[in-house]
């Protein structure tokens, strides 16, 4: 049994076809991240699972239920599925303690919930007192309060600077582990994606490109388009000899059997002594620099300890590890 489980859904807003035949599978206690840009149909599919969305074909299952189809549509409160938007959508006439109460089961120890989010003693403030951090906890310990076995969130952490997000991110995660409860995240963000999933989908123009481990996509992307979503690369032509390909960068090392070579900034290194290769920006970024490199007619970016680096200087770079190849 998936706790998720769809199968060809399709769904349209009057003449747009928004989702082209989905299929997702989730599994029990797994946390899954939908990834992709805005308009790919990520938060579509998320509140189509909540029950927001009906569709026009196809199925979802939850836990082994249908919960949609054609035919069909269960309604949100039957599904069990504690839903934190991106807004986190708090009531502001209630107090932090009425908020957790709304659609709360009878049993819900609401002292012990804002505890475990780390907001013990806040039940009876209002919401409009509460920080963009504090309020993703109060819709956080909301969704647990209806005891649910799958939460969904839709760019939870999209209004938070970058550490609070990151400490958010990490107490949700431990949250979900703790209760036993299914997640399935929507974002743009690849490093967040990453943090998160046990298992990512990559979403694009309504349908789902590749899921699979994150580490797994990153190191062999099974097209052009989840080589990109998954970070900056440099797709490279070339041909083949066995586990060689010869390109542009020499005769470097490959997986796969594409005709493209997807070389990362991390996948390359630059000799100061050597040619073939111009620096043509260099960025600080800290410890380490993003620079820019051109090749003939082919642009790469490295990370690298740059000091003495300057724009119009001609260096070597070669790729350090084989990389993967993907197919146009």
């Amino acid at each position: 049994m998936k706790a998720i489980s769809a199968t060809e859904v399709a769904l349209s807003f009057g003449d747009a076809e928004v989702l082209r035949g989905v299929d997702l599978a989730v599994e029990v206690g797994e946390i899954h991240v939908l990834l992709g840009e805005s308009g790919s149909g990520k938060t579509t599919l998320l509140r189509a699972i909540a029950g927001f969305e009906p569709i026009n074909s196809g199925s979802i299952e939850l836990f082994g239920d249908v919960v949609a189809s054609a035919k069909q549509s269960v309604a949100p409160e039957r599904r069990k599925v504690g839903v934190v938007f991106q807004d986190y959508a708090l009531f502001p006439h209630l107090d932090v303690a009425g908020n957790l109460r709304f659609g709360a089961t009878a049993d819900a120890d609401i002292n012990g919930l804002l505890d475990a989010v780390g907001l013990e003693g806040y039940g009876k403030r209002a919401v409009a007192d509460l920080s963009g951090g504090e309020q993703q906890r109060v819709a956080l310990a909301r969704a647990l309060a209806q005891a649910p076995r799958l939460i969904v969130f839709d760019e939870p952490y999209s209004n938070l600077n970058r550490d609070l997000r990151e400490r958010l991110r990490r107490q949700t995660v431990d949250l979900l582990r703790d209760r036993e409860v299914t997640g399935l995240f929507v974002t743009h963000d690849r490093s967040e994606a990453f943090a998160l999933a046990d298992r990512l989908s990559v979403m694009d123009a309504g349908r789902i490109l590749e899921s699979g481990v994150p580490r797994d996509l990153y190191e062999r992307p099974g097209s052009v388009a989840v080589a990109r979503a998954l970070g900056d690369c440099s797709l490279v032509p070339g041909t083949h000899s066995g586990d060689r390909f010869k390109c542009a960068l020499g005769n470097i090392a490959v997986t796969g059997d594409g005709d493209l070579a997807v070389v990362r900034v991390e996948d390359l290194s630059i000799d100061v002594s050597g040619s073939g290769a111009e620096v043509a920006r260099v960025e600080y970024q800290g410890a380490r620099d993003r620079i820019e490199l051109r090749v003939g007619d082919l642009e790469l970016e490295v990370s690298a300890a740059a000091d003495s680096l300057e724009v119009g200087q001609v260096v070597g770079v070669s790729v350090d590890r084989a990389v993967p190849t993907v197919s146009e």
